[in-house]
C-alpha cells in the first residue's frame, strides 16, 4: 500500500510554531508584560492504516476489507486573555488535513480521535473554539491557576463558580478522566477517549455552541450545561433553535484519596432533544431509511465514570454508559451501551520517567431495535453493512508514549476491533498508528 507522506509538510511548520511560543509561555506565568496573555501551540500528526481482513459481506458503509492507509495533521493555537481579575477570553484557531479511514464510516469506536470525517488533502481553517469565562469566587483558600492551553493564570478560591459562554466542545467539560480523555496523547479511540453512550451535541468536527456552569467546591464539583444540536445527524450546521432543539447534560463530580493516592468518580445524566429518526418505525421500510421517522423527540441516558492513582507512576481507569436506545444517533458515535477499563503506566520504573505505556479494552453494544434496524439493510450516522451477524463491537488498544524531546511526544500504537460496525461476519480489524505531538 502507498502511503504518500505530502500532507507532513504541515507538521514542522507548526513545530516551528510550537518552539516560537516556549518562550512566550514562560512570560506569561509570572508577573510582567505579558501578565493576562496566555498562547500555547500544538501539532499532532497521524499515519495509520489496517491490513486486509476477512468479510462475508460488503455493504454502502462498511470499512473496506481490502486495507487502507491514512494520515492527518491538525495544528491549532490556543490564546486566552484574561478580561478584568477573573475572567477569560479564548480562542482556538486551527488547520486540519488529510484524509481519514473511509471516512469514519464503519466502526462504533473509530480509531482516529483527533480528526473525524475529514476528507481534504488541503489545509482547512476552523475555530473550534471561540467563548468567554468568568470565574466567580465563593469563599475558601485561595487556589493558584497556572498558565496552560485555555487557561489564563489566576488565583480564585477553593469554592467557586465557572459559567463558560460560546463555542466549544461539549467533551471540554464533561465526561473527563485523568486517563482517557485526550487522543492527543493518551487513547485514540473513540471507544475509550469519551463515554461513546453519551450521543453529545456536536458538530461534524466536534464542537458546538452552548453555555456550561460549573460549581466548584473542596468537596464536589456540579456542572450543567446546554448545548446547540446539529441540524442533521453528524451534519456541520447548527440548529439554532436552542429553544426547543438542545442537549443538555448534568454532572456529579467526587475528587477523594485512597491510601494518599487521588481518585476520581463521575457521575453524567444527559437529555437531548432533537428532530431523531426512530429505529423501530423505521423497520416499516429500512430502505428509506430513518428521515421518514425524523420528529422533535428526546434521547436521554447517564454514564459512569472512574480513576485511580496507584503508586507514583500507575494508574487505572473505568467508565460505563447506556443510552435509551430508541431514537437514531445524532451528534458523536453509534452506541446504546459501553463499557471501558484501562491501566497507564509512568516510565519511572524503567528510567523514563516522562514515558507512559498504557492499554485499555471497550465493548459496545446496540439496543434490540438498533440492530434490527441495521440487520435489515438500514443505514445509520457511520454503520450500514446491508446485513447484521450481531456481536458487540470489542476494541483493545496498546500504545507507548516516548517523550522525544521537551516538546516532542511520538507514540506508536496498536488497535484491534472485533466484529467491526457490530458484525460477527467482518473482522477483526487490527488498526497500526504513529502519532507525532508537538506542544508548547
Amino acid at each position: 500500500m502507498a502511503l504518500p507522506l505530502s500532507l507532513l509538510r504541515w507538521h514542522p511548520c507548526a513545530l516551528a510554531l510550537a518552539l516560537a511560543c516556549r518562550g512566550l509561555g514562560q512570560v506569561v506565568e509570572t508577573p510582567g508584560a505579558w501578565d493576562g496573555i496566555s498562547l500555547h501551540a500544538q501539532s499532532t500528526a497521524l499515519i495509520e492504516g489496517y491490513p486486509s481482513f476477512s468479510a462475508a459481506y460488503t455493504g454502502t458503509y462498511s470499512l473496506p476489507s481490502r486495507g487502507q492507509t491514512s494520515q492527518t495533521v491538525v495544528s491549532s493555537i490556543t490564546l486566552g486573555l484574561r478580561v478584568g481579575r477573573s475572567g477569560a477570553l479564548y480562542a482556538d484557531p486551527e488547520v486540519d488535513a488529510g484524509h481519514v479511514l473511509n471516512n469514519s464510516l464503519g466502526l462504533a469506536g473509530f480509531p482516529n480521535g483527533e480528526l473525524a470525517r475529514s476528507d481534504s488533502g488541503t489545509p482547512v481553517w476552523g475555530l473550534p473554539r471561540l467563548y468567554y469565562q468568568q470565574v466567580v469566587d465563593l469563599g475558601g483558600d485561595a487556589v493558584a491557576l497556572a498558565d496552560g492551553p485555555n487557561q489564563v493564570a489566576l488565583t480564585t478560591r477553593a469554592e467557586r463558580l465557572v459559567v463558560t459562554i460560546g463555542e466549544f466542545g461539549a467533551y471540554d467539560s464533561f465526561d473527563s478522566n485523568a486517563y482517557a480523555h485526550d487522543p492527543q496523547g493518551q487513547f485514540m479511540n473513540w471507544a475509550l477517549m469519551d463515554d461513546p453512550a453519551w450521543d453529545f451535541p456536536d458538530a461534524t468536527y466536534g464542537w458546538t455552541d452552548g453555555v456550561s456552569v460549573e460549581w466548584r467546591t473542596p468537596q464536589t464539583v456540579l456542572r450543567w450545561g446546554v448545548f446547540m444540536e446539529p441540524k442533521e445527524a453528524g451534519g456541520l450546521s447548527l440548529d439554532h433553535r436552542i429553544q426547543s432543539t438542545h442537549g443538555q447534560a448534568l454532572e456529579w463530580e467526587k475528587p477523594y484519596e485512597l491510601g494518599g493516592r487521588s481518585g476520581t468518580l463521575r457521575t453524567l445524566v444527559f437529555w437531548n432533544r432533537a428532530r431523531m429518526g426512530v429505529y423501530q418505525q423505521a423497520l416499516l421500510s429500512p430502505s428509506d431509511g430513518l428521515l421518514p421517522s425524523r420528529a422533535l423527540r428526546s434521547k436521554a441516558g447517564m454514564s459512569f465514570s472512574w480513576d485511580q492513582a496507584i503508586g507514583s507512576a500507575w494508574g487505572i481507569f473505568a467508565r460505563a454508559g447506556a443510552n435509551d436506545g430508541r431514537s437514531e444517533t445524532w451528534g458523536f458515535t453509534e452506541a446504546d451501551q459501553s463499557l471501558s477499563a484501562g491501566v497507564s503506566a509512568g516510565g519511572l520504573p524503567w528510567r523514563r520517567p516522562n514515558d507512559t505505556l498504557a492499554f485499555a479494552l471497550a465493548a459496545d453494544f446496540l439496543s434490540p431495535s438498533h440492530r434490527r434496524y441495521l440487520a435489515a439493510g438500514g443505514l445509520g450516522m457511520v454503520l450500514g453493512d446491508g446485513a447484521l451477524a450481531y456481536r458487540p463491537e470489542e476494541v483493545a488498544e496498546l500504545y507507548y508514549a516516548f517523550q522525544a524531546g521537551q516538546a516532542v511526544t511520538v507514540s506508536p500504537d496498536l488497535q484491534v476491533i472485533e466484529n467491526p460496525g457490530y458484525n460477527h461476519a467482518r473482522g477483526p480489524v487490527i488498526v497500526w498508528t504513529l502519532r507525532v505531538h508537538l506542544a508548547r
